[in-house]
């Protein structure tokens, strides 16, 4: 887990979320295992059939900084905003998802922890998945198409 400034945007509105989230990130394949038939074969056939999404969490706490005893409702009203966009955001700022290629990504949750005896404070997770652009999948598969052709 990374603490890291993290801007997204969205058809040019800009959002940045409150005092440096925690990021982690993860990867599954997507494998089909075959038993093998035999007494002395042991283990499975392995076939790749692809690379799944990368799976983000976004754990932050929204803080007033200069009251800090007020209920940051605004950041809070920034998360709900953020999460109403039911497309994919485009990442501005946040070098450890741009090691890894990720420049968009979409939000498949979030939620808001209780902060017993805690009234300045909201913890929050925001749970997301990468995406790219389809059209290159597109091209991609014309290349290939073309290179079987020739």
């Amino acid at each position: 887990k990374y603490f890291v400034q993290m801007k997204l945007s969205y058809k040019g509105q800009m959002f940045e979320l409150p005092n440096e989230p925690l990021l982690s990130l993860g990867l599954t394949k997507t494998i089909v295992k075959t038993a093998t038939v035999g007494k002395q074969r042991k283990g499975t056939v392995k076939e790749y059939i692809c690379t799944e999404d990368y799976v983000i969490s976004i754990k932050g706490v929204c803080i007033n900084v200069d009251e800090p005893e007020l209920y940051p409702a605004d950041q809070v009203a920034i998360l709900n905003d953020l999460v109403d966009i039911n497309d994919a955001l485009e990442v501005e700022t946040n070098a450890f998802l741009e090691l890894f290629g990720i420049r968009k990504l979409v939000i498949e949750d979030i939620k808001f922890d209780e902060m017993v005896g805690e009234s300045g404070l909201q913890r929050y997770t925001i749970s997301a998945i990468s995406d790219q652009d389809f059209y290159a999948d597109l091209n991609e598969k014309d290349t290939e198409k073309n290179n079987l052709l020739a």
